[in-house]
């Protein structure tokens, strides 16, 4: 195959080799399909902490004591419960099965290792476009052999049952024998033992099955093999090995100076679980890899390319004039691709999605608030999966309340299959943040506006939200002297002040859950009152409630100055200490004596005026702009997009900028030392949401969309693609002109607003220039 030449912006690229880059590099060169995600580990293996094949959904439990240790007074009175965390406590996790990269070759007596001999050029990138990782080099071995070799592999779109790959090998100054070794490292799986099958039935091939009690689960993986030499397909006899848990097949090759020889390995992966069984997965994978095997790398690599052309053209973002934002940009935009599962609504993405073992594998609440709305304005199918994800853990999330001591709902802060909390006790601080009942519910309500969906918010949204508004009403307390409802005890999603009074993140959010609870509940009771009638008695929903909801929400405490627009983060926060020594980004650092000091780890009130621009004027933005950004220490992969969104939205473009690239940048500079464990999705989507919401400008406003965008100078044009109510739309803007084009499907057409002018666009209309 040709290689792979591309535009530069789609591309995520190195040319220097160094062992030390090796861990970093499985986060940079990740692919994956939502079904599995390979990081970009080298195939002759290597760091341990490159390798990873991560499988949604497949978790195992865990039983441990907690890893780390209370060494500030922060940590001691908010962090970590020093006695919990002695106990043993269960967790899952998700499972890093089995290698299946491994190729090793031998020339000249010498193995190929990047690492010995004398490796002459080197250079390694990820197509983007087509989601093809590709390396190529020319090396010593030692000896004076040179060799030239090409590799290629892809994470299918179009079967995400399968990896394919192509080992190409092409001696320069010499002819000789290529022994070739190639099949599966199962010792980076320390969760389980597997089985080699012995009927394979495959000389060139390999199948290992694997299982796991807790929760039940059978993994079948096999891998097939194809060798040519130039075009001439040879059948050499290939013998089996198994050394340190790897199992491979092996053979030799003679090749001439100059003369090509290429392996085509194809890798099936097979999982049955509770909740997505498949029957005998270790045939499927067989099946699987023996029919990739006829059809060829090209054939499939086709089908895989056009799988990625069809979604990039409903997701694409170009920005013409700063190459570095455009692929940055496209990196975010390509992860939150290849961490969504497009047809499995029991799983959902976890905060370093299927790109590595950080945070292991769980969902949080940013999956809500950072992730979705990408799904929900490109590809709502998807966004509908995770909700129907969430709807399906409504009664694990009724057990979690009741274990609180509470009615309703209470959604976990990392969650897994089962939907019961998955952190450990001992952190307290996960126990603190109520914030994420909201979080999810109103992220349920804002996929049925956006989408459409209004028999999912009419019904499964609108069952979440009164479970959620009953959990929320028993921690909001009246204050009789001030005459207002608080929340006290709570953490918003400043993670540095966890315990606190009135934040106001979290007070306002349950607010507006209770305003949309009862809201809806009156909708759906004027609409359809039979429906409402059974819903009421399937909830023990009482009319006293429902007024109680409304009560409390004109009733909620907000800490915003009169006058200035200014919003207290929390009770106290104006009087704690504004400057301070020797705070450092890591979580309690130490002498990060959070609690007595302004320092923010991410965005609290400038994350509340993104999500609800409606409610906020521009006065609210400068002053809390103002305020706040200097007391920001982005110890969190989620505050940069977040500032370049509110930047945008106030006319810093420049600021805007910056720290959009600064969140891009992200998993390459490594910003926290954490990005080894995998690529932030929540940055991510913040990222995206940095573009849509602040630099093009994009808000609701009842059944039109309202534009007002405002390009940093560097930007000479910005075009997005998005879904919005079941019609999709391509908008271009540029310095002088704003222009929308409505797709060729679209049965419906929408208005849009911009500088009080309003056009409806939609079939027919072709492209409508707005200035």
């Amino acid at each position: 195959m040709d290689m792979l030449e591309t535009d530069k912006n789609w591309m995520i690229e190195e040319t220097e080799y160094h062992p030390s880059k090796e861990p970093l590099g499985g986060t940079h060169f990740c692919t994956g399909n939502g079904f599995m995600g390979l990081r970009g580990s080298f195939e002759e293996s290597g760091a341990s902490q490159a390798q990873a094949l991560l499988v949604a959904g497949l978790y195992q439990k865990n039983v441990g004591r907690g890893y780390s240790f209370a060494d500030t007074f922060f940590r001691k009175r908010f962090v970590l419960d020093e006695v919990k965390i002695r106990r043993e406590e269960v967790c899952h996790t998700l499972v890093n099965i089995s290698d299946p990269l491994l190729v090793n070759i031998i020339i000249g007596g010498k193995p190929f290792r990047m690492w010995d001999g004398i490796l002459l050029e080197y250079r390694r990138w990820l197509d983007m476009h087509s989601s093809c990782l590709c390396r190529e080099v020319r090396w010593d071995n030692g000896a004076g052999l040179i060799t030239r070799i090409r590799i290629d592999r892809f994470t299918s779109m179009a079967d995400r049952n399968l990896i394919l790959m192509r080992y190409a090998i092409t001696p320069e100054n010499y002819s000789g024998e290529v022994c070739i070794e190639s099949g599966i490292d199962a010792s980076i799986n320390d969760r389980c033992r597997e089985s080699l099958i012995d009927a394979d039935g495959a000389p060139d091939g390999v199948t290992l099955m694997f299982s796991l009690p807790d929760p039940l689960m059978e993994m079948g993986q096999a891998v097939r093999h194809k060798l040519f030499l130039g075009e001439q397909l040879v059948e050499p006899q290939w013998e089996r090995l198994e050394v340190n848990r790897c199992y491979t097949v092996a053979t030799q090759v003679q090749v001439g100076q100059g003369e090509t020889c290429c392996m085509e390995k194809v890798i099936s992966v097979q999982v049955s679980r509770e909740g997505a069984p498949v029957d005998n997965p270790i045939r499927c994978a067989q099946e699987g890899a023996n029919t990739a095997l006829r059809l060829g790398y090209a054939q499939c690599f086709e089908a895989h390319r056009a799988v990625w052309e069809q979604i990039w053209a409903q997701s694409d973002i170009e920005i013409e004039g700063d190459d570095k934002a455009q692929r940055l940009v496209r990196f975010a935009v390509y992860h939150l691709i290849i961490a969504a599962p497009w047809n499995d609504a029991t799983v959902s993405i976890g905060a370093r999605s299927l790109s590595g073992p950080g945070y292991g594998g769980l969902v949080f609440w940013e999956t809500d608030i950072y992730l979705m709305p990408f799904y929900d304005w490109t590809f709502p199918e998807i966004a509908r999966n995770h909700f129907l994800y969430r709807y399906a853990l409504l009664d694990a999330a009724r057990e979690n309340a009741r274990v609180s001591g509470a009615p309703g709902a209470r959604y976990p802060w990392e969650s897994a299959l089962s939907g019961k909390e998955e952190t450990a006790e001992y952190l307290i601080c996960s126990r603190t943040q109520l914030h994420i009942v909201p979080d999810v519910c109103l992220a349920a309500k804002r996929y049925a506006d956006a989408s459409g969906d209004s028999s999912f918010g009419a019904r499964q949204a609108l069952e979440m939200a009164i479970e959620g508004a009953r959990f929320m009403a028993h921690f909001t307390e009246f204050d009789a002297q001030k005459k207002r409802c608080t929340i006290r005890n709570v953490g918003g999603p400043d993670e540095y002040h966890p315990v606190t009074d009135s934040n106001s993140y979290t007070n306002f959010m349950t607010a507006r859950l209770f305003e949309y609870a009862a809201g809806a509940w009156a909708e759906l009771l004027k609409v359809s009152p039979d429906e409402a009638s059974a819903l009421r008695e399937r909830l023990g929903l009482e009319d006293k409630e429902i007024s109680a909801w409304l009560e409390m929400a004109q009733a909620m405490e907000f800490l915003e100055e009169p006058g200035t627009g200014l919003i207290e983060q929390c009770a106290g926060y104006f009087q704690l200490k504004g400057e301070w020594s020797n705070v450092g980004r890591q979580y309690g650092g130490p002498a990060a004596e959070y609690h007595e000091c302004q320092g923010i780890k991410q965005p609290d009130v400038l994350l509340l005026l993104a999500l609800f621009p409606e409610s906020f004027s521009h006065k609210h933005l400068l002053a809390n702009w103002d305020y706040y950004e200097r007391f920001t220490q982005h110890g969190s992969s989620l505050s940069p997009s977040v500032h370049a969104w509110m930047a945008a939205r106030i006319g810093l473009m420049q600021k805007a900028r910056d720290y959009f690239l600064m969140g891009g940048d992200f998993p390459f500079t490594d910003y926290n030392k954490d990005s080894v464990g995998g690529v932030q999705i929540g940055n991510s989507g913040g990222l995206w949401q940095a573009i849509l919401f602040g630099f093009a400008g994009i808000m609701p406003n009842g059944s039109s969309l309202r534009l007002d965008p405002k390009l940093p100078k560097e930007w000479k044009r910005l075009r997005i693609r998005l879904a919005y109510r079941g019609q999709r739309f391509r908008i271009d803007i540029g310095p002088e002109y704003l222009q929308v084009e409505a797709d060729a499907s679209n049965s419906e057409a929408i208005p849009f607003e911009f500088r009080g002018a309003i056009c409806e666009v939609g079939p027919g209309n072709g492209a409508v220039r707005m200035r």
